[in-house]
C-alpha cells in the first residue's frame, strides 16, 4: 500500500515539475514575444541558415561542373544525376524531416540538420568516382531538408501574419543570394585560389559548421497555443498526411513546387556548363549569366512578397511572377544559344529573376490556409517539398537525355523550353486554381 502511494506520488510530483518547467517556458517565450527584436533574430539566423546550405554548399556544384569533369573524369551526364541525387533523397526524407519538426520542434531538427550538412556536404570533396559522389550527394540531400522545411515552421511561430510573407522572402532571399554568389565565385576565384574544386567543398563545410553552433546557442521554439500539435494529440500521423492529402490546395501546391523545383534546378545544373562547352563563353560570363537570376532572385524575393502583404492577396502576385519569369529567361536563353554575350540577355535574365521572386509566397500559403495553419505546417510544408522533389530529380534527369554525349545549341533551346516555358510558366497557370489566403480576404471576412 505504501508502496502504491509512493509511486502516485512521484506521479503527481513529475506531473508537477513537467507543469511548472512548461509554465517557465511560457513565460520565457512570452519575455521574447514582448521583443520585437527577437523574431529579427530568428529570421537573420535563419537567413544565414538558407545563405550558407542551400545557397553556397549545395549550389557551388554547377559552378564546379566543368572542373570536375575536365580533371577528375566526371561526364556532364554523370554530374547530372548525382546532381539529381539531392532532391531525389529529398523526396524521401521531406515528409519526415516534416514530422521530426513537429514532433521534436524545428530549432533541435534544424540544428541536426546542420550537423549532417557538414558532414556529408565535406564528404564530397572525397568522391573521386561517380558511385561514391552519388551515394554522397544523396546523404546530402537527405540531410537538407532537416532545415528548408522547418525553417518555414519556425518562421510562422514568431511572425504575425502581416509579416510572414516578408519574413519568408528575406529567408528565401538569402538562399537566392548564396547561390548567387556560389555560382560566381565558387569555380572562377576560389577554386584556384584554394587550389581546386575540393577544397571549395571544405570551405562550405566547415561555414555550416559555424551556424550549427550558433543555432543552437540564439535560436528557440515558441509554444503553439492553438489547437494541439499533432506530437501531443492521439491523432495518428498517417491520418494527418491523409487529411492534407485531401486538401486541394495542399495538392495544387505541390504541383507549383514541382514544376518551379524543376526548373530551377534543372537550369542551374545545365546552362552554365552548355554555354561554356557548346558556345565557349568564359567561366565568368557562363556563371555570371545565372548568377544573375540567382541575384534577381533575391531582390524579387524581398519586393514581390513585401508587396503582396501590402496588398493583402497572394495569389495574382504567385502567378504574374511564374509567368514573367518563363517567357522572359526562355527569351534570354534562346538569344545566348545563337547570339554572342550581349547586354540583352543579360537584361531578359535579370527580369526573369526579379519575378521569379514570388515565390516565397508557395510557403506563406500553407500556413494562412484553414485547417493547417503553424501547428502542422512543418509535415504540410515536407510534403509539398517532397512533390517539388519530384521535379527537382526528373529535369535535371531529362536535361541529361537531351544534351547526350555531345550537346549541342538545339540542348540549350530545349533545356529552355523545358525549365522556363513548361516549368514556370505551368506553375504561373496552375497558381490560378489556388484559394486566395491573403490578409485582404480575412480583413474583409
Amino acid at each position: 500500500m505504501l508502496g502504491t502511494l509512493s509511486e502516485i506520488g512521484l506521479v503527481l510530483h513529475s506531473k508537477e515539475d513537467k507543469q511548472i518547467i512548461k509554465e517557465e517556458t511560457r513565460m520565457d517565450e512570452e519575455k521574447l514575444a514582448h521583443l520585437p527584436s527577437y523574431r529579427w533574430r530568428v529570421l537573420t539566423m535563419a537567413s544565414l541558415v538558407y545563405f550558407a546550405v542551400y545557397g553556397l554548399s549545395y549550389m557551388c556544384m554547377p559552378a564546379l561542373f566543368y572542373e570536375m569533369s575536365q580533371k577528375s573524369s566526371f561526364r556532364l551526364n554523370q554530374l547530372l544525376l548525382a546532381w539529381g541525387m539531392v532532391p531525389l533523397a529529398g523526396l524521401i526524407a521531406n515528409i519526415s524531416a516534416g514530422m521530426l519538426g513537429d514532433r521534436f520542434g524545428p530549432r533541435l531538427v534544424c540544428g541536426l540538420g546542420l550537423i549532417a550538412c557538414t558532414i556529408f556536404g565535406a564528404s564530397r570533396a572525397l568522391s573521386g568516382n561517380f558511385p561514391t559522389l552519388m551515394i554522397v550527394m544523396f546523404l546530402f540531400g537527405g540531410s537538407i531538408p532537416l532545415i528548408t522545411v522547418n525553417v518555414p515552421k519556425i518562421l510562422g511561430m514568431w511572425f504575425p501574419p502581416q509579416q510572414l510573407g516578408l519574413a519568408n522572402g528575406i529567408a528565401l532571399a538569402s538562399a537566392g543570394g548564396g547561390s548567387a554568389l556560389a555560382l560566381l565565385i565558387s569555380g572562377t576565384i576560389l577554386s584556384p585560389a584554394l587550389g581546386g574544386w575540393q577544397n571549395v567543398l571544405y570551405l562550405w563545410g566547415g561555414l555550416t559548421a559555424l551556424l550549427a553552433i550558433l543555432w543552437l546557442l540564439t535560436v528557440r521554439d515558441k509554444h503553439i497555443d492553438k489547437a494541439m500539435p499533432l506530437s501531443r494529440t492521439s491523432v495518428s500521423i498517417f491520418a494527418v498526411l491523409l487529411s492534407l492529402l485531401r486538401k486541394r490546395q495542399i495538392l495544387i501546391l505541390c504541383l507549383i513546387y514541382l514544376l518551379f523545383m524543376g526548373g530551377w534546378l534543372g537550369s542551374m545544373g545545365s546552362i552554365p556548363f552548355l554555354l561554356e562547352e557548346v558556345r565557349g563563353w568564359s567561366a565568368a560570363s557562363a556563371h555570371g549569366l545565372v548568377s544573375t537570376l540567382a541575384w534577381f532572385f533575391v531582390l524579387g524575393s524581398l519586393v514581390l512578397p513585401a508587396l503582396s502583404d501590402r496588398v493583402g492577396l497572394r495569389r495574382p502576385i504567385l502567378s504574374v511572377g511564374f509567368l514573367v519569369c518563363g517567357v522572359s529567361s526562355f527569351l534570354g536563353l534562346f538569344l545566348a544559344a545563337f547570339l554572342p554575350v550581349s547586354w540583352g540577355i543579360w537584361v531578359l535574365i535579370a527580369i526573369g529573376g526579379l519575378f521569379a521572386g514570388g515565390m516565397p509566397l508557395a510557403f506563406v500559403i500553407p500556413l494562412e490556409s484553414p485547417g493547417i495553419g503553424p501547428e502542422i505546417a512543418g509535415t504540410a510544408v515536407g510534403m509539398i517539398f517532397t512533390v517539388g522533389c519530384v521535379g527537382g530529380f526528373i529535369f535535371p534527369l531529362l536535361n541529361g537525355l537531351i544534351s547526350g554525349p555531345s550537346p549541342g545549341v538545339s540542348a540549350i533551346i530545349y533545356i529552355a523550353l523545358l525549365c522556363y516555358v513548361i516549368g514556370f510558366g505551368g506553375a504561373g497557370i496552375l497558381v490560378w486554381l489556388l484559394k486566395e489566403t491573403g490578409p485582404k480576404l480575412r480583413d474583409d471576412a
